[in-house]
């Protein structure tokens, strides 16, 4: 659960950092345009205007007691319903520039959470949510998304 912790915590941190920066390009396209095109000052102050209202959103989300994916895990884990992980390689020129995994975890209500993870944690995080959600399906097939389409409720384990 500590790295399931970790991953969400760094989603937020990146979105936190991602929106700073919007803020910080906003004020200096402002700010350099203050005495030139009105027109840029105006799309300046919209960057910074609506990364500070993402900010403010993104803040209270540290709270993990407050995330969704968090909050059912710990409370309600017999709502999810199927979980798979996929790994991603970015491959630009035919280089190797680094992977990203990803973890889905489908809801019996139709909604979904994802969370990135370390690609070398991964195979161990799929383990532990393998342990902790008994009734759900595991690992991708295209059988299973017609499922969930259909009725995620089909995608239930039976207990043993």
């Amino acid at each position: 659960m500590r790295l399931l912790k970790k991953a969400i915590l760094r989603e937020i941190y990146f979105q936190i950092v991602a929106t700073g920066l919007l803020l910080l390009f906003g004020l200096t396209l402002m700010l350099l345009q203050l005495n030139g095109s009105v027109f840029l000052s105006i799309i300046g102050l919209g960057a910074m205007m609506i990364s500070a209202y993402l900010i403010y959103r993104s803040v209270p989300a540290l709270d993990l007691e407050t995330n969704p994916l968090y909050r059912t895990l710990v409370d309600e884990p017999q709502d999810v319903v199927w979980i798979y992980s996929m790994m991603t390689q970015r491959m630009p020129f035919g280089l190797e520039m680094f992977k990203v995994g990803v973890v889905y975890i489908y809801l019996k209500d139709g909604s979904h959470h994802s969370v990135s993870v370390p690609v070398r944690k991964l195979k161990l995080i799929c383990k532990f949510l393998g342990r902790l959600l008994p009734q759900a399906s595991v690992g991708y097939t295209e059988e299973r998304a017609q499922q969930f389409e259909f009725n995620p409720e089909l995608l239930k384990r039976k207990r043993k």
